[in-house]
């Protein structure tokens, strides 16, 4: 059987828990997610993702198998 994934939103700043993002993916789906620019305060460059940094501070999402 083929298990799923899910997309955490993980933080930087001690103390903030992660996030489940997303779950129920496949894992092509969790990469093709994890592997875009806008899914990590370091690269992205929307309005949405820099107001998201300025109160939550730096944070990435990564996938883990459910």
């Amino acid at each position: 059987m083929i298990g799923t994934y899910k997309v955490i939103r993980q933080f930087q700043k001690a103390g903030k828990r992660s996030i489940v993002i997303k779950s129920g993916l496949t894992e092509s789906e969790a990469r093709e997610h994890c592997f875009d620019p806008e899914t990590s305060s370091m690269t992205a460059k929307s309005e949405l993702a820099a107001s998201y940094t300025a109160k939550h501070g730096h944070w990435r999402d990564s996938m883990m198998k459910e």
